[in-house]
């Protein structure tokens, strides 16, 4: 066997071991990577880390950690991010990019999985509906009263229009899909949906009709 044909043998396995790694391992990988890039000390006075790391970096401000998620351009490190401990904001924003990302494509039902806990926090329920929704992803399936819980708080407390709207879609699809969670939904019912007073077809009452076409006619 000549050297040429026993080097290349000797690299194929290698290269099929990294292809076939689960893509949980390559995930923790990225965010293993990420710590210890972010606590490198600086070679010189301004370090450039790259957008993983900057989100872990200590000594980077909130701003910059939001713009770092939203340079993500795999959904691996996102949907690691958005299932992770971080704090919600970056966790939010992790869905947020998720969706621009994937521009109306689903997600794997693998990383779906991942993001069920998302749907027990009010800060990212809404987002993480959107995402499972696109893939028809059986999310009422997997909520309980700790999701009517974060539903309701999120309602409540939500003061954008459009996580509203998202919001309270999500609601009238639970409470059609989870009769066993309907007690807890009504408890908790945002009253006037802002879905129904948006799209409720306007009736013109006293309409007083003007014909334009005779002369000296002041309407």
């Amino acid at each position: 066997m000549n050297a040429k044909k026993k080097a290349t043998d000797t690299t194929k396995p290698a290269t099929s071991t990294v292809s076939n790694r689960p893509r949980t391992a390559l995930s923790a990988l990225l965010v293993q990577t990420a710590h210890a890039e972010a606590r490198r000390p600086a070679l010189s006075g301004s370090r450039r880390l790259d957008p993983l790391a900057r989100i872990f970096d200590a000594n980077a401000s909130r701003a910059a950690k939001i713009a770092a998620v939203s340079r993500l351009a795999d959904p691996v490190p996102l949907v690691t991010l958005a299932a992770s401990d971080a704090p919600a904001y970056l966790r939010r924003n992790a869905l947020l990019r998720l969706d621009e990302l994937m521009d109306g494509r689903p997600l794997a039902r693998t990383d779906l999985e991942r993001l069920v806990p998302c749907l027990r926090d009010k800060e990212l329920i809404a987002f993480a509906v959107v995402l499972m929704d696109i893939a028809d992803f059986d999310w009422c399936g997997r909520c309980d009263e700790g999701t009517v819980d974060a539903l309701c708080l999120a309602l409540h407390e939500c003061q954008g229009l459009h996580e509203t709207v998202l919001l309270e879609d999500a609601f009238a699809h639970l409470i059609h899909t989870r009769p066993d969670l309907g007690r807890n939904l009504r408890a908790c019912s945002p009253g006037a949906l802002h879905l129904k007073a948006m799209y409720q077809p306007v009736v013109a009452h006293n309409v007083v009709y003007v014909d334009l076409s005779r002369e000296n006619n002041v309407a």
